[in-house]
């Protein structure tokens, strides 16, 4: 509501499950807010459908699907129209954002690192868009909006798929928008589980298993020493061997590439501990959610 650009319209598609004070909140801005601010009542329905039901009840010639987790610069709307209307081919625009940690202590200090290492990797590499959230209509017709069996990963497979039919791709740059992370370490553990078992249909989709079997390899390699190093003392050695070489190695890159942009710099030597566990629960996340993948093909079912 706060957004520069004057034209625009808000419709806000409301869970009717919700059990909290969400109905009034959403009823009170609606009176406040005649002509510009819609509410559309749905039963649950899943956030992609959610997302479709709420764009085809648009007028807009360019959508925008905002996040409840993310915090918009005041100009984020008026940035990506400009950039969309520089270009007809641009079927949608990206534009990159930073990191707001609600919380403090640990994960605090370890997502300031995550995020200057991000930074840093940008710097180095480049940055090449995977993913969108405004787009321009007629993109949105062409290839029936988002994916409503997929409850992960929906944004990149609808970028891939606007992509595909022909579209280019805009970017604007720089910090546009925050994306507020959880507050405590078990909310982000918790979130890195689901976010990797509901990934699956993503991957399942787009015939990602080799991407799969990369990403799980160091986990199975890790069970299969744990289990080995039970009898036998030398597997043992080289178990932590390993991990003391991956925490070292990790911390020497960190300090090369953040080390004069951390302002808490004991986190440095923390973050790899962080990166480890967080990568042990996702990878949990993608085991679990291969299994249901699975049993609902055993099933002949879909999704997970």
């Amino acid at each position: 509501m706060a957004q520069s650009y004057p034209n625009r319209e808000m419709i806000v598609v409301y869970d009717e499950g919700s059990k909290d004070c969400t109905k009034q909140v959403l009823e009170h801005l609606e009176a406040s807010y005649k002509g510009f601010f819609r509410v559309v009542s749905v039963p649950h329905m899943g956030r992609s459908k959610a997302r479709n039901f709420g764009w085809r009840s648009s007028s807009g010639e360019i959508v925008f699907f905002a996040d409840a987790d993310d915090v918009y610069f005041k100009d984020y709307l008026e940035k990506a129209v400009l950039k969309l209307e520089s270009d007809p081919q641009m079927g949608c625009v990206c534009l990159t954002g930073s990191s707001l940690t609600t919380g403090k202590g640990f994960l605090a200090g370890c997502m300031e690192v995550y995020s200057r290492l991000q930074q840093a990797n940008v710097e180095k590499s480049g940055f090449k868009p995977s993913w969108a959230w405004v787009y321009r209509r007629e993109a949105l017709k062409k290839v029936g909006g988002f994916d409503e069996s997929l409850d992960q990963a929906e944004d990149k497979d609808l970028f891939m798929r606007v992509t595909g039919a022909g579209y280019s791709v805009g970017l604007v740059t720089e910090s546009n928008w925050l994306h507020r992370r959880p507050a405590n370490l078990w909310a982000h553990l918790r979130k890195s589980y689901l976010g990797g078992m509901r990934r699956v249909s993503f991957i399942a989709k787009h015939g990602r298993w080799r991407e799969l079997g990369l990403e799980l390899l160091p986990l199975w390699i890790l069970i299969a020493l744990v289990v080995l190093s039970v009898s036998h003392i030398s597997i043992l050695l080289l178990t932590i061997t390993s991990l003391v070489i991956f925490v070292v190695l990790s911390t020497i890159r960190l300090i090369r590439l953040v080390w004069s942009k951390v302002e808490k710099r004991r986190y440095i030597f923390l973050y790899p501990f962080f990166g480890l566990i967080t990568y042990m629960f996702s990878a949990v996340g993608h085991m679990h959610g291969l299994a249901l993948f699975l049993l609902n093909k055993l099933k002949g079912t879909k999704g997970v």
